[in-house]
């Protein structure tokens, strides 16, 4: 069902009763010392114990339109209303990519013979057709673009991000390329529009066994086999091509996958008290990867707003609070992105701020407060709170720009402040890093991160509850006080 209509009764009828009702006792407001000791860290462990139970029972994941998801969803919708709080799910339509059977990539020959000797590689672990990757079959030869062998680490620099970079390439190749500083979908497009068959983009900072599988946003456009590989992928097809030189090597790739429209659902919660007319919003996405479970991305962040929503539900609030669990968001934030595209001018007025918790339990954690470059006026105030909180407790924190890579960039692109709570993905700590918050350097801060490991096991409890404490800290600032941010 569609959500404006809902939300503009909601909004409207908050409006015009804001205007006639007395501003609560401040006595009565909920303080954020109470609200932190009602969320514990056993109470989280709980919701993501029963996240994990329904990826364990749906294939090992909790993705957007799949049978899991809606699980999760009836289980974060269940736990809301028997708070006491106002839930609505609101449908929408998405592409949910599917693999029908295993990728294949393999080294076919030269075109002066047969190939040297290359081991085969193995589709899951060695390499994945990329969310919204066509299906093919082909076997073309191989051309490298400003292929570097050398390069390892997170840092992306490899080149297809700009048309340009394809003056001269042979039509009716295989691009080989190293991801680069832009989309994946800008260098597959870009190489097909070249002429490319087919693509692989090597990531340097990924081995075999912990091969992503990157979003191409829509399959809208995409017309060849797009496959993310490992490092060693790379650098056997480059030693390859190097040993079989001037003769190119031939590669086959083959992908049989699909795309299919479904309808997913956001759920969202309301509190019945505080002004509808300055809404205190946080959220975070409810779907995993079609990979893994997805209990720190975003397990962690799902439960810990879940029981912040449990303890505010019957608390007398200055600012109503509304509690969002998104789909789509690993998909190319399709959930959030559609809530805001729905909203009308007056509802989007409404909204003072957005709080995003996205992967908030990291095993090699940094506390992260975003800090995303030419966010709305407001934002900064709002990870100020969260800061501040967190060195007020003696924990340390460092800004990152997270680019509007998760649901906030939605709500930062449509004027609304923005903040949020970051543990890290696949950034490699530094020396310094580690000095600071302990950990390994050198490895990412969640090695499971979009893979079947990510799971309970792997989570660290102590920062999950550091995280949530902040969260829920903010929340009762920004819900108890008038404006929720000053100046505003």
């Amino acid at each position: 069902m569609s959500a404006r209509p809902v939300w503009t009764l909601i909004v409207v009828v908050a409006t015009l009763a804001s205007a006639c009702e007395r501003p609560p006792d401040p006595a009565a407001l909920p303080t954020s010392a109470e609200i932190r000791r009602a969320v514990t860290v056993d109470a989280i462990r709980a919701h993501l114990q029963a996240l994990q139970r329904i990826a364990e029972r749906n294939g090992g994941n909790r993705a957007a339109g799949t049978a899991g998801h809606d699980e999760s969803a009836a289980y974060v919708s269940g736990v809301l209303e028997d708070a006491g709080l106002e839930v609505h799910s609101q449908e929408f339509t998405i592409p949910v990519f599917e693999q029908v059977e295993p990728s294949e990539l393999e080294v076919t020959g030269t075109a002066g013979g047969g190939p040297e000797e290359v081991e085969p590689f193995a589709d899951g672990e060695d390499f994945k057709a990329m969310l919204y990757s066509a299906s093919g079959d082909v076997e073309a030869p191989a051309a490298f673009l400003d292929f570097d062998p050398a390069a390892s680490g997170e840092e992306l620099t490899g080149a297809g991000c700009e048309s340009s970079d394809f003056a001269g390439f042979p039509t009716g190749s295989i691009a080989v390329l190293q991801a680069g500083p832009c989309l994946r979908r800008d260098q597959v497009v870009n190489a097909q529009t070249a002429g490319a068959v087919a693509v692989v983009v090597s990531y340097p900072g990924w081995h075999s066994g912990s091969v992503r599988r990157p979003t191409l946003l829509s399959p809208l456009q995409i017309e060849v086999p797009a496959l993310s590989a490992s490092s060693e992928v790379g650098a056997a097809l480059f030693d390859a091509a190097q040993e079989a030189v001037p003769s190119p090597i031939h590669l086959r790739v083959s992908t049989n996958v699909r795309t299919i429209d479904r309808t997913t659902v956001n759920v969202i919660a309301e509190t019945h008290s505080g002004d509808g007319a300055h809404i205190v919003m946080v959220g975070g996405h409810l779907d995993s990867t079609m990979d893994g479970p997805g209990i720190n991305d975003n397990g962690s962040g799902t439960a810990a707003i879940l029981e912040v929503a449990v303890r505010l539900a019957s608390a007398e609030l200055r600012n109503r609070v509304r509690f969002a669990f998104w789909s789509g968001e690993e998909l190319g934030l399709l959930g959030s992105r559609h809530y805001v595209e729905s909203l009308s001018e007056d509802e989007r007025d409404s909204i003072a701020l957005y709080l995003n918790l996205d992967m908030i339990a990291s095993p090699n954690f940094v506390r992260f407060v975003y800090a995303d470059a030419g966010s709305p006026s407001g934002s900064e105030a709002i990870n100020d709170v969260l800061a501040g909180w967190l060195r007020s407790q003696g924990l340390e924190t460092d800004p990152f720009d997270l680019q509007g890579g998760s649901d906030h960039g939605s709500f930062a692109r449509a004027g609304i402040p923005v903040g949020g709570l970051f543990t890290g993905a696949t950034e490699l700590k530094t020396v310094s890093e580690a000095g600071v918050y302990g950990g390994r350097p050198g490895a990412p801060a969640d090695p499971c991160y979009h893979l079947a490991c990510d799971t309970l096991e792997e989570i660290d409890e102590q920062v999950l509850g550091e995280m949530a404490d902040a969260a829920a800290h903010a929340m009762v600032t920004f819900s108890t006080r008038s404006p929720p941010i000053p100046g505003s």
